[in-house]
């Protein structure tokens, strides 16, 4: 039987789906947050324990379902609790009063942000065999020869 020949775009789509490899090796590179108080790193979420991931979480959920209610003074106050509270655990040495001046549609921003930095993946090409080793990419050896 004889070998069909991949096409350039087969082959660029199959290349796409190659496993990606965590490099925790280095430090995390911490973005900037410009803010009217001052620029505040950002720290990502590999720097968070489970608590304060969670924390990060329920502040951003409570934060959504509270806006709705935003016309009602307490809520108001609890709003910017929940804030202060979740920028304090994002933003690396924000002081009190600067977290109190962040508005609640900055911290959704800063909290989108922060959930887009647990979505990238650090890769470090050739520290492991997954990449090159056949089926590590739903492909069989026939595949990888083929390629």
């Amino acid at each position: 039987m004889a070998k069909k020949k991949r096409s350039t775009r087969e082959k660029a789509t199959k290349a796409e789906h190659v496993p990606q490899i965590l490099d925790l090796s280095t430090p995390p590179k911490r973005p900037i947050v410009k803010l009217p108080t001052g620029d505040h790193e950002l720290r990502v979420p590999e720097e968070l324990t489970f608590d304060e991931f969670a924390e990060q979480q329920r502040n951003s959920k409570a934060i959504q379902d509270l806006a709705e209610k935003a016309s009602d003074p307490e809520v108001l106050e609890q709003l910017q609790a929940l804030v202060a509270e979740g920028v304090q655990v994002v933003l690396v040495g924000i002081s009190d009063e600067d977290a109190r001046a962040v508005t609640p549609g900055m911290f959704l921003k800063i909290s989108a942000f922060f959930r887009e930095l647990g979505d990238e993946i650090v890769t470090t090409p050739g520290e492991s065999g997954t990449a090159s080793a056949a089926g590590s990419n739903g492909s069989t050896e026939e595949d990888q020869e083929a390629a």
